[in-house]
């Protein structure tokens, strides 16, 4: 293509302030009207999924005031105690988390036309900071309990902490990077990858003497250590075992490499990660013996490493499938807050709002045509090139799309402005040459790419829920029954089981309950819940018969054991029932229901001794 020589900005793009001022104040604006918008949505009280294990967790750090743990982390433990810290400070403020979330997101804006400006020109930076401010998806991002609001924020902070100590002189600045990259790690630990990018760099790239190159990614390595390595030595503290920071990357490896796997999140059929999210259970079953969570992890990684050796074309293939869907025009959801169906039942705004199927083809076409300056734009490469390999190796899902998206707007808004000089200018074959890309790119996205309909089973599913919870058994049925228009599974006949027993019409939960089982007899809930309706039906065989079966499926399901010691107290075995009440205590994580379960133990020790006391006296008549 014809080189051009730099343009001076003039006009408004001569203001770098005013640009800088109207990137983050539409970033702003428009996370306030979303907010606003929300509030009297399913999306304000909608915390389900990882939004609610992430909610649990920060609660019981709170409420038990330990913010140590007894167990390795399963989950990245970042955003937990983000949460933990907010709820510390105003209580358990939703509003409180969102508003942090959208400064995030606006600061997120105003680092991308920092970036921009500083890797092209002033044009494409502010450009790309607007796409930023009123990115659909980020604005949806915002409003969820989850981490990847803040996990962006750590990356575009790193890669522009990583430009400007390129251009300083003292060596403390490249502490900066590493730490914001040591943060982005504890949201997410593939991030860590881009600790390569970096040193590839500085050590090739950079403009420096040998030993300076080296001090440079010294400190930086330095920078990101210091932030992770407290968890690492918390892991080994109350594990004993080597534990980076989560044990839960062999797990979801497996997930996304197994003969089984699609592309996307799916759950093959014989773990039932709702109560064994681990997998451990499954795997204990298996080996006969106890299984440590670093054990489990690398038993996964084995298993999914196996499948990649035995059958090598299956898993080019299925790299090929992840890619494919990386670029999907489409927000493939995972845990229950599909983009469409926001935009449909929630927030209609959203559906007008820049998407991927714009972000997308312009990223794409920007990377084209800055390829010939590819040593000045490394980095961003290098960025790009990362989240988009941390989302193939593992599976495609909108939330760990959306840590790759800032990279491509840089590069979108390059390209954008490209093709406004080559109008201006009327290159005519660069325009052609242009929209062939785009047009090619976009069918890649739509026509050519592999179909994902819009199904909204989990989403009606999880608003039932929500109803549920709420007591509002009416809303909730509809609800379900909404979600059964599109699949049938297990669990939504476990959830209208429960319904209708809320509604005291044991029988029907009964039948529902039985359906759930046959669906999947490998998972506990159904049995728990059969045998619940035995209890309130005072059949205290049949409830125990179902609690046992329970149990045998997944020993390690708390819910179960509290049942089954609450029927066997009716019972007045009482010595079995404070085995099964201490049970429960050591295998439910929520330590803050347990306050009056405790209570229910020490009542039964003292009927436990009475029982013996008479038991003794007994046997002292008869001799």
């Amino acid at each position: 293509m014809t080189r051009r020589t730099p343009i001076k900005p003039t006009g408004l793009f001569a203001n770098r302030s005013a640009l800088i001022w109207i990137v983050v104040l539409s970033a702003v604006l428009a996370r306030v009207i979303i907010l606003v918008l929300s509030r009297n949505t399913f999306l304000w009280n909608g915390i389900w999924s990882d939004a609610a294990t992430y909610n649990q967790w920060a609660r019981r750090i709170v409420t038990s005031n330990d913010w140590i743990g007894q167990d390795p982390f399963f989950m990245s433990p970042f955003y937990s105690y983000f949460l933990a810290v907010i709820y510390s400070s105003f209580g358990e403020s939703l509003l409180a988390v969102r508003v942090v979330q959208a400064a995030a997101g606006s600061a997120v804006a105003g680092l991308v036309f920092l970036i921009g400006e500083r890797m092209f020109t002033r044009q494409a930076a502010f450009a790309a900071g607007l796409l930023a401010a009123v990115y659909g998806p980020f604005l949806l991002s915002g409003i969820l309990l989850l981490v990847e609001t803040l996990k962006v924020l750590f990356l575009v902070l790193t890669l522009w902490l990583l430009l400007v100590a390129g251009n300083k002189s003292r060596l403390w600045w490249w502490f900066l990077p590493g730490a914001s990259l040591g943060f982005a790690a504890l949201c997410r630990p593939t991030d860590l990858l881009i600790l390569i990018i970096a040193a590839i760099w500085i050590m090739f790239l950079q403009d420096a003497g040998r030993n300076e190159k080296f001090r440079r990614l010294g400190i930086l390595a330095l920078g990101v250590f210091l932030i992770i390595a407290p968890v690492t030595i918390r892991n080994y503290l109350v594990s004993g075992d080597f534990i980076l920071i989560t044990s839960n990357g062999g797990l979801n490896f497996y997930l996304g490499n197994n003969p089984e796997a699609v592309g996307i999140y799916y759950n093959v059929d014989q773990l039932d990660l709702a109560n064994d999210p681990d997998g451990r259970v499954f795997l204990e079953t298996q080996a006969g013996k106890a299984i440590s969570p670093a054990e489990a992890s690398s038993i996964w990684i084995s298993k999914a490493t196996s499948f990649v050796l035995h059958q090598p074309l299956s898993f080019v293939s299925l790299l090929g499938k992840k890619l494919l869907l990386f670029f999907h025009h489409k927000e493939i959801s995972q845990l229950g807050y599909n983009y469409v169906f926001v935009g449909e039942y929630a927030v209609p705004l959203i559906r007008f709002l820049p998407s991927f199927i714009l972000v997308g083809p312009l990223g794409i076409l920007g990377c084209l045509l800055a390829w010939r300056k590819w040593r000045s734009h490394f980095l961003l490469y290098g960025f790009l090139a990362v989240e988009i390999l941390g989302v193939v190796l593992f599976f495609m899902t909108d939330r760990f799309r959306l840590s790759a998206v800032p990279f491509l707007m840089l590069f979108a808004g390059f390209a954008l402005v490209e093709v406004i000089k080559q109008v201006r200018t009327r290159e005519w074959s660069d325009l052609k040459l242009a929209a062939v890309v785009l047009i090619a790119v976009c069918l890649v996205m739509t026509v050519f790419n592999v179909e994902i309909p819009d199904e909204f089973s989990l989403e009606w599913e999880q608003v039932g829920l929500m109803h549920l919870f709420a007591k509002d058994h009416r809303a909730a049925l509809e609800a379900f029954q909404e979600s059964g228009k599109y699949k049938n599974s297990f669990h939504l006949h476990n959830n209208i089981g429960n319904v209708y027993a809320a509604l005291g019409q044991m029988d029907v939960a009964l039948t529902q309950f039985r359906i759930g089982e046959e669906l999947n007899p490998a998972q506990p809930v159904s049995a728990f819940g059969m045998g619940t309706v035995h209890a309130s039906k005072q059949d205290w065989a049949a409830a125990l018969e179902a609690l046992d079966r329970s149990i045998r499926i997944n020993p390690r399901f708390a819910p179960a054991h509290l049942n089954k010691g609450l029927v066997l107290y009716y019972l007045q075995r009482f010595d079995e029932s404070l085995a099964e009440m201490r049970s429960y205590t050591e295998l439910e994580p929520d330590k803050s229901k347990l306050a009056s379960v405790y209570g229910d133990i020490r009542n039964l020790e003292r009927l436990v001794g009475q029982q013996r006391d008479t038991t003794s006296s007994e046997s002292e008549r008869e001799k």
